[in-house]
């Protein structure tokens, strides 16, 4: 889509760099605005916008009102201006922050910061990455020549990376935050499967799986049941049957020595496991299942 003729303007003061009305020809998503600045003690604003205005805090405090709650913010916060909504933000006093922002807008602008963790009822979220890594990203922004069509894709670029860092690690945290009980409970299940498995041809219980991962009996065997379908000592019984059917089938060692090398105690208990488990003795098994 041809811009018309705009004005750009490229302010450069002490602790100021800014690029202002730059041309546009991406409808989807395009640049407005973008600088970095070291506010002065008290500074505040509140003029309307007519765009998406994202400012990340690089250091110092400051205050953002919003809907009539007033944020207290600092390094790593990041607060969002909504088009045509009231606002005021404020420098701290004794610590003013330094920001670095874009403004920004297109017809996917806002399905972008819904992805990023960003609506009307969330102005506010941390950077997740160090707040340096957005401020790069705006400073290849400043030395691009909007004029140029090879620097304004370069400077599209850049607020397409931005954003991504921003989706991207909004999603790792949402994650974490909504599902941290789901990962607890598959790394209790991984590390339960796993000490049977390394354990399994000796004599160990549930009650001992347990006591290694600190938790309850009662506990390992809801989470087995919930993520397996299956208790802890089914799951344990079948570890120890597949490997006496193994050596039954394979090796002429003696039903007590496969007793014991399938972690039982003693050859009568593993018979009457196995028979229960297999619908025959051991011995039958064998019979059956030798390998010539």
């Amino acid at each position: 889509m041809p811009h018309g003729k705009q004005q750009i303007s490229f302010w450069k003061r002490s602790g100021l760099l800014e690029y202002m009305n730059i041309p546009h020809q991406n409808v989807d998503l395009f640049l407005s605005f973008c600088g970095i600045e070291q506010c002065v003690p008290g500074h505040f604003y509140n003029k309307l916008r007519s765009e998406y205005h994202l400012h990340v805090i690089l250091s110092g405090q400051g205050t953002y009102i919003y809907n009539g709650q007033c944020h207290h913010l600092g390094r790593g916060d990041m607060f969002l201006i909504l088009p045509k909504t009231a606002y005021i933000y404020t420098a701290g006093k004794t610590d003013p922050w330094r920001y670095a922002w874009i403004g920004f807008n297109g017809t996917k602008a806002k399905q972008f910061l819904h992805d990023a963790g960003f609506s009307s009822d969330r102005v506010i979220r941390k950077a997740t990455a160090a707040p340096e890594q957005y401020a790069a990203y705006i400073q290849t922004m400043l030395e691009c020549d909007p004029l140029n069509p090879a620097d304004e894709l370069k400077q599209l670029s850049s607020l397409y990376q931005y954003l991504s860092v921003l989706v991207s690690t909004n999603r790792r945290e949402s994650s974490s935050k909504e599902r941290p009980e789901t990962y607890e409970r598959m790394n209790y299940v991984s590390s339960a499967v796993r000490f049977m498995r390394e354990n399994f041809t000796k004599p160990i219980t549930v009650a001992q799986t347990a006591s290694e991962l600190h938790i309850d009996v009662s506990y390992l065997y809801r989470l087995f049941q919930d993520t397996l379908q299956s208790s802890p000592s089914e799951f344990l019984m079948g570890l120890r049957m597949q490997h006496a059917c193994d050596l039954l089938s394979s090796s002429g060692r003696s039903v007590q020595d496969i007793a014991i090398a399938s972690g039982y105690k003693d050859a009568s208990t593993f018979s009457k496991c196995f028979a229960r488990e297999n619908g025959m003795s051991p011995r039958a098994y064998r019979k059956n299942h030798v390998v010539s």
